[in-house]
């Protein structure tokens, strides 16, 4: 879109609003998985891993850089969200939905002898 300024921009706020509601939510999956009594332990792994994730783009994109032309890295940015979007997929659908507990008909009945 760089010859097309007109549509250029729009897309570009498109992205940042994706970006920014990415952000708000993408910590969900982790405090929906851990329990509460292991959040301050977990909160540190957790931060490791964010931080790893501020690190490792910029490395593999200077790799890219050494080897290929700038449009490579874009390429390998679409690349790693494609990869990205299709383990998003992979979450447990009932994340963060509420326990069930077991009804009458998961209790064996004493009456039926079963």
């Amino acid at each position: 879109f760089a010859d097309f300024p007109a549509l250029a921009v729009p897309m570009l706020l498109a992205a940042a609003l994706a970006m920014v509601s990415l952000d708000a939510i993408g910590n969900m999956p982790f405090m929906l998985v851990v329990r509460p009594r292991e959040r301050a332990e977990m909160t540190t792994v957790y931060s490791t891993y964010r931080d790893a994730a501020e690190i490792l783009p910029p490395g593999v994109f200077s790799a890219v850089l050494k080897l290929f032309e700038l449009p490579a890295v874009f390429v390998a940015g679409g690349l790693a969200m494609f990869a990205a979007a299709s383990l998003s997929r992979r979450l447990h659908p009932r994340l963060g939905l509420p326990k069930r507990k077991p009804g009458p008909a998961a209790v064996p009945s004493l009456s039926t002898g079963r």
